[in-house]
């Protein structure tokens, strides 16, 4: 199955999920990600906002590198946002 995957998604190609995200948000910015209750983000939304978090954990928390957190949140946009925080 993965001899059939196009060059731009084939997992070698990628050392790490925040790769294959930055792709994804570059490449295909405008197209839907995710939709929830009636609303939807595009992968430019997604990648912004899971900045915005990330910035927020390293710069505004007691986080240090190595720390790990816990996600607890239902099936809402805001899941794959924090998801993809890096």
């Amino acid at each position: 199955m993965i001899e059939k995957l196009p060059d731009d998604l084939r997992p070698e190609k990628y050392s790490s999920l925040g790769q294959v995200i930055e792709y994804i948000a570059t490449e295909h910015a405008q197209l839907p990600a995710f939709s929830c209750f009636g609303h939807t983000l595009c992968y430019q939304e997604v990648d912004e906002l899971s900045s915005r978090f990330a910035h927020f954990l390293q710069n505004q928390t007691a986080l240090v590198p190595g720390d790990r957190i816990a996600i607890q949140l239902p099936n809402v946009l805001q899941f794959p946002v924090v998801f993809m925080a890096q």
